[in-house]
């Protein structure tokens, strides 16, 4: 048995302590667990429902515009995703986020939901069990999200990674106007305050690479094309009127 895949990705210096939690939740899930040889594994299956009763947190995250409780889960699904592709398992089923995400390069991302809209489905095809370690690793200042796969080689040595690359590239759309009724930012019409920043958005095109013993790339396949909205900045104007 060896190490046949091993991905990580750097956990943010800002991500909250509950975020932080529901991470390291996500990873217990399937730490120190076995993927049977042919078995089908659904990532929302495995972890359940991401609410208090389950062990997450109320650290939130964007899904379709929607808050929902878990944040953190995806970094968890994406990390995987990852460790499933170094593997040479089969995908299932994969879905990106609707924004760019900032722990990972986009096109290699996979979002989940536990209400069944996304989810990351996979199968070991290896024709072996595989040995699974999840966890989240501290370095002084850093810590990050790790997946580690033990199980058989590929027997023709083979090694797969992804490469994305970014096709298009959309502008920043016009600035959302938001009267400030609550005077929560501003109080006057010629006061006006900037409350988030608009981001552009990228359509990324990612394939697969398998290469051979001695790193040549002998194979690249297209896997898909991903788009990654642009959000409008967001302004607030006050609504009363100086005298």
């Amino acid at each position: 048995i060896q190490c046949i895949a091993s991905f990580y990705t750097e956990i943010s210096s800002h991500s909250t302590e509950d975020r932080n939690k529901n991470i390291e939740r996500g990873c217990e899930f399937f730490n120190g667990k076995t993927i049977k040889a042919g078995a089908k594994v659904s990532f929302n299956s495995w972890v359940g429902k991401r609410n208090a009763a389950n062990g997450f947190y109320p650290g939130l995250e964007i899904v379709y515009n929607e808050y929902v409780m878990g944040g953190g889960i995806c970094q968890v699904s994406s990390t995987l995703y990852n460790a499933v592709i170094q593997a040479g398992l089969k995908v299932n089923r994969r879905e990106p986020h609707g924004l760019k995400p900032n722990y990972i390069d986009m096109g290699y991302d996979a979002t989940v939901t536990d209400d069944g809209r996304n989810d990351l489905v996979f199968t070991n095809t290896t024709g072996a069990d595989i040995y699974v370690v999840a966890r989240v690793e501290t370095s002084g200042k850093t810590k990050r999200c790790l997946f580690q796969f033990y199980g058989r080689p590929d027997p023709n040595g083979y090694t797969y990674s992804l490469s994305s690359e970014t096709i298009e590239t959309i502008p920043i759309p016009e600035a959302t106007i938001i009267q400030d009724k609550k005077a929560e930012y501003v109080i006057y019409t010629d006061q006006t305050k900037e409350v988030t920043k608009g981001s552009e958005g990228y359509v990324v095109r990612t394939s697969l690479l398998t290469k051979d013993a001695n790193g040549n790339t002998i194979d690249t396949k297209e896997l898909y094309t991903d788009t990654y909205k642009a959000t409008a900045p967001k302004i607030y104007v006050g609504v009363t009127p100086r005298y």
